[in-house]
């Protein structure tokens, strides 16, 4: 879905907090995940923390935002949110890699979160609106 955009910049100018809120509503609603891809997603360290992040926006053209620069040769892609949940975030867990939801290029701030408080999120968020969740082995 193209969003306006009107939509697009009133979205950018929200703090990370509200970003946040956006970005899940929206992945959840489109059952779509977006990221950027070299060669595999591209991540980076918080050296503070000594772990790797991945970025990860609610559209396209947030994520398109984000090519070039540190990211040289990176393309947005879309991932399907359940083939996300089900294929990918084990590997994730595994490597102990946090997600940075929606991060702007005109801003430091983030909304950082471990992998299973993110997908507790998208279950919790799920069966609140939808009634249902998905069903996810490493949750329990």
């Amino acid at each position: 879905m193209k969003l306006h955009e009107k939509e697009i910049q009133s979205v950018l100018k929200l703090s990370s907090e509200k970003r946040f809120e956006y970005a899940m509503k929206r992945i959840i609603e489109q059952e779509e995940i977006w990221f950027l891809d070299d060669d595999g997603w591209v991540t980076y360290e918080n050296k503070e923390e000594n772990v790797y992040l991945l970025p990860i926006w609610p559209a396209e053209c947030f994520a398109k935002m984000n090519v070039g620069g540190n990211w040289g040769t990176a393309q947005a892609e879309k991932l399907e949110l359940e083939e996300f949940l089900l294929d990918y975030v084990p590997d994730l867990i595994e490597q102990n890699i946090k997600i940075v939801i929606f991060p702007v290029t005109h801003s430091d701030v983030t909304c950082e979160m471990d992998i299973i408080s993110f997908c507790n999120y998208i279950n919790s968020y799920s069966m609140e609106w939808y009634g249902e969740s998905y069903d996810l082995p490493y949750l329990e």
